[in-house]
């Protein structure tokens, strides 16, 4: 699939959904390139060098993740900036070229001590994932909704054979 065209109609998707805050820039940084995604929009030859143009999967789940993230990033954040990181990584050892994707944000992050896990049962034939906080053993919630963003994604992740990871600022 056209990997540009996926995140040009992920990022219209997200203005929609979330307007323009002139308190949170939206970026991409592909290999240390920045680009607002406001450019990419509005002029497709804006796209870094090293961003492939095509890309092997499954472009609707990978959408559905990020897409999840981005919008968990931009409710959590008032001020700062909220950017997709792509890192690519060459064609090597019979390995196709691959990208990691990072969401990152300056929002307030889950506070300390309240690390989020997911959690994951097998009962009866099937898998039944909870988000839950790990001081509180409750499920996770906020004004915007029930926390399915995020347990969705953690989902679409995994059958996407890729991993999801909370990442506290200033830790690896």
């Amino acid at each position: 699939f056209d990997l540009r065209a996926a995140l040009v109609s992920l990022f219209k998707g997200v203005q929609r959904r979330c307007p323009d805050s002139p308190e949170v820039k939206r970026q991409l940084h592909v290999d240390r390139v920045i680009v607002s995604w406001f450019d990419l929009i509005s002029d497709p030859s804006r796209w870094p060098d090293r961003m492939p143009k095509m890309l092997e999967g499954d472009e609707q789940k990978m959408i559905r993740v990020l897409s999840r993230l981005i919008d968990n990033a931009i409710a959590a954040c008032t001020e700062g900036e909220v950017r997709l990181e792509v890192q690519t990584w060459p064609a090597s050892h019979g390995l196709p070229h691959r990208l990691t994707f990072n969401v990152v944000d300056t929002g307030p992050g889950i506070p300390e001590g309240e690390d989020v896990h997911c959690y994951f049962h097998s009962g009866r034939g099937h898998r039944e994932y909870s988000l839950v906080q790990e001081n509180a053993g409750e499920l996770i919630h906020d004004s915007a909704g029930m926390g399915m963003g995020l347990f969705i994604a953690f989902h679409m992740a995994e059958i996407l054979g890729g991993e999801l990871q909370y990442v506290r600022a200033g830790k690896e």
